[in-house]
C-alpha cells in the first residue's frame, strides 16, 4: 500500500506542477501579446497622425496653387 501512495503523490504533484507551468505559460504569452498589441497601436495612432497631417499639408498646397493660378 505504501509503493501506492506514494506513486500517487508523485502522480499529484507532476499534475500540480504542469498545471501551474501552464498556468504561467498563458500568463506569460498574455503579457507578451498585450505589449504587441500596445505597441501595435501606438505604430497606428502615429501613422494616421502621419496621414493627417500630409493631408493637411496637400490640401494647403492645392488651395494655394488655386488662389495664385
Amino acid at each position: 500500500m505504501s509503493n501506492y501512495l506514494r506513486c500517487y503523490k508523485r502522480m499529484m504533484h507532476n499534475r500540480h506542477v504542469t498545471a501551474t507551468t501552464e498556468a504561467w505559460e498563458l500568463s506569460s504569452l498574455a503579457h507578451k501579446i498585450n505589449n504587441i498589441h500596445d505597441h501595435l497601436k501606438q505604430q497606428l495612432d502615429l501613422c494616421i497622425q502621419h496621414i493627417s497631417k500630409n493631408k493637411n499639408d496637400k490640401y494647403d498646397h492645392l488651395i494655394n496653387v488655386y488662389m495664385y493660378t
